[in-house]
Order: structure tokens, then C-alpha cells, then sequence
């Protein structure tokens, strides 16, 4: 898995070099770059990355001036020491907001929200959450945080994801469907196709047709999902375990 470093102070780059290491050692590790200019030149020329890991300030300008030409393809980890830059940080593809100096804690759970370190635990040091708890969603011109615990669905209609409470409110969120599937908790919740995600609490119930594939009535969802016969029996399995 490669990590792109973003960082224009050089002994914050070989820090967070080291706890990356240390957390993962599987990891490879690229940059750091420390220009808005160089940014630009790498996401033009190499986009493959799983986590790109960013300090926001660059030698008086921010990051945000290369991501607006070049847009992220992958999870965004911000590292900075202002805490003003929170919102626009989460438009731009942000997983995860860590205020310098790192701690390797907070970095350990962050990567464990996109699924690039599961069990690894920091050394000398309580075990941390595994999966994604929380996340952000727009409201208006806002953002508000929403517990995944209280998401009945995600919904992807080809444009935007939401989210769909349990109350049934609706929130559209930054999350892509494969990273929402990389970082929930897979037993509370489920891939059913290419437009849904459903938490366990959200299945009304569950009919068959006649070629063995089933249907699922979800809570606060007007349509019926049809799963392909492969995902039919993964559903089984995921609901007998």
C-alpha cells in the first residue's frame, strides 16, 4: 500500500515517516512534498495511491490550492497545527483531521478507519477502536457529525452518497461507498449491491424468487433490492454468523 507525504517541515516528515513504519511496517512510504507546485506534479502524475497524508500550510500557502486542480483519488489524513481549517479539510476528500504534534494514537486509528492497519496496536498502549464510529455529513451549507450507529442505509444514486438514519432524516456525505465498506464494522453492516449498504437494524424483511436470489425490504427505503445469486449467499452467511 503507498502513502504520499505531504509535509514542508523536515523533521515532521521523518516523524510521521517513523510512526507510519512502526504502525505498519508493509507500508511504502513516498515524499515528502513540500510545494503546492510539487503536489500538483505528482497527483498529475501518479494517482494510485491508497492514503495521501497532508499537512495543510505549505511555505505560506495551503494544500487545498493543489487538491482544487488535482482532486485526491484517496482517503486524505490532515496534519497541521491550526484547527481552523476543519471544514474545508473534509471537502477534499478528508478521513481524518490530526492537530501537531502527531500522536501516534490518533494516527493508528486513522488508518484503521480506511482499512490499511486492523490489528496492529500502538506498543505499550491500550487496543483502539477498529472501525469507522462517526462521520461527517452536509446539512445545507454545514456539516454536522452523525453517529454510524444510528444510519439505517447508504445509498449511492450515481451522483452523491447518503446517509439514511434510522428516523429516517437524510444526509449526503463525502464517503465513497468502497470507503464506507473499508472502514464499517461488517458485522453491523452489509454490501448488498453497487447502490447499498444496509446496517442489520435496517432489514424489514427478507423474500426469494424463484432463481434462488433474494430480496431485501429495507427500513425507510420506497423500492425493494434484488441481490445478484453470489451476494444472495454471501447475505445468508452474513446473517447466520
Amino acid at each position: 500500500m503507498k502513502v504520499l507525504i505531504i509535509e514542508d517541515e523536515p523533521i515532521s516528515s521523518r516523524r510521521l515517516k517513523r510512526m507510519l513504519m512502526e504502525l505498519e511496517p508493509e507500508l511504502i512510504t513516498e515524499g515528502p512534498a513540500a510545494t503546492i507546485s510539487e503536489v500538483e506534479t505528482i497527483l498529475a502524475e501518479e494517482m494510485d495511491y491508497d492514503l495521501i497524508v497532508s499537512d495543510i500550510r505549505l511555505q505560506g500557502r495551503t494544500v487545498f490550492e493543489a487538491f482544487k486542480k488535482r482532486r485526491p483519488q484517496c482517503p486524505v489524513i490532515f496534519t497541521t497545527a491550526y484547527d481552523e481549517f476543519a471544514l474545508e479539510a473534509f471537502k477534499h476528500n478528508g478521513i481524518d483531521y490530526l492537530l501537531k504534534p502527531i500522536d501516534i494514537e490518533e494516527l493508528s486509528n486513522a488508518l484503521k478507519k480506511i482499512g490499511l492497519i486492523s490489528l496492529a496496536t500502538v506498543p505499550d498502549s491500550h487496543p483502539l477502536h477498529t472501525y469507522r464510529e462517526r462521520l461527517l455529513a452536509w446539512q445545507g451549507e454545514n456539516l454536522i457529525p452523525i453517529s454510524v450507529e444510528d444510519v439505517a442505509y447508504f445509498h449511492f444514486d450515481q451522483r452523491h452518497v447518503y446517509c439514511i438514519l434510522l428516523n429516517g432524516k437524510e444526509y449526503r456525505i463525502q464517503l465513497s461507498l468502497k470507503e464506507l465498506e473499508d472502514s464499517l464494522n461488517p458485522k453491523d453492516y452489509f454490501r448488498l449491491s453497487r447502490q447499498y449498504i444496509i446496517g442489520v437494524k435496517a432489514i424489514c424483511h427478507i423474500s426469494q424468487s424463484f432463481n434462488s436470489k433474494l430480496c431485501v425490504k429495507i427500513l425507510n427505503c420506497n423500492e425493494e433490492v434484488e441481490l445478484s445469486r453470489e451476494r444472495s449467499a454471501e447475505l445468508r452467511k452474513w446473517l447466520e454468523r
